[in-house]
């Protein structure tokens, strides 16, 4: 059996981007964990659990169909409260994969983390898959080996600062988050990573491969980088 590891935010993860990967991750067999950095609940962000059918098919709020009131939802729920471990538990030569799903909490508990950061390269140098969405991938930016990012030279995307600007101007960002600690596009570009900006803007279900990366742009790419870490695991 494949398993995969999820490393979720305690301080605020995106709702769809957790519950559309963690679907296709149990349809398709695989054991999932779900870890915290300290080990405490993960918390989602209040913004994407607000019902907005219409905004809700580029990934802004909610829609009934990924709903916390769901039976899956339902489990998710109960999982995050009560079955999450601390990052120091997380055996990385034990997991085909990692997965972080991003929302703007992750900027200030996962990202930064330096014993993840560890756990990333120990995966890194174990050859397996390191999956992020939304602003869950510039924890990647972070990780070194030899001083060198691992992701310099590397195709990555992620939510584009575009996008963060807009959100701040129509104040959809949760006022806990604000001011943001960084930005997740000039953080990935920073560290040398290939981002490519137009169609992170244009296309919410855009996602990049580049072994052993996968990332997508946000909440309606979660599905297919979930999908695309099953092929390639």
């Amino acid at each position: 059996m494949k398993r995969v590891g999820i490393v979720v935010s305690t301080v605020g993860f995106h709702w769809e981007e957790l519950f559309d990967a963690y679907k296709e991750f149990k349809e398709a067999g695989w054991e999932i964990k779900l870890f915290t950095i300290n080990g405490e609940p993960a918390v989602a962000d209040p913004k994407s659990l607000e019902r907005k059918p219409l905004l809700s098919l580029i990934g802004l709020g909610l829609s009934k169909s990924y709903s916390p009131q769901t039976d899956l939802g339902k489990e998710i729920s109960g999982k995050v409260k009560t079955e999450v471990r601390p990052v120091s538990e997380l055996q990385t030569d034990t997991f085909d994969a990692l997965y972080i799903p991003g929302g703007h909490g992750c900027l200030f508990d996962v990202n930064m983390n330096e014993e993840l950061h560890g756990k990333i390269l120990e995966i890194y140098d174990h050859g397996k898959i390191l999956a992020a969405v939304c602003h869950g991938s510039s924890v990647f930016a972070f990780v070194k080996e030899r001083g060198i990012p691992i992701i310099y030279d590397r195709y990555i995307t992620g939510f584009p600062d575009f996008m963060d600007k807009l959100l701040l101007k129509a104040k959809w960002i949760f006022k806990k988050f604000l001011p943001l600690p960084f930005w997740n596009e000039e953080t990935i570009k920073k560290a040398g990573a290939k981002f490519n900006r137009a169609l992170s803007i244009l296309n919410p279900l855009y996602k990049v491969v580049d072994y052993p990366f996968i990332t997508g742009v946000g909440p309606k790419a979660a599905k297919g980088v979930a999908k695309e870490v099953i092929i390639w695991a």
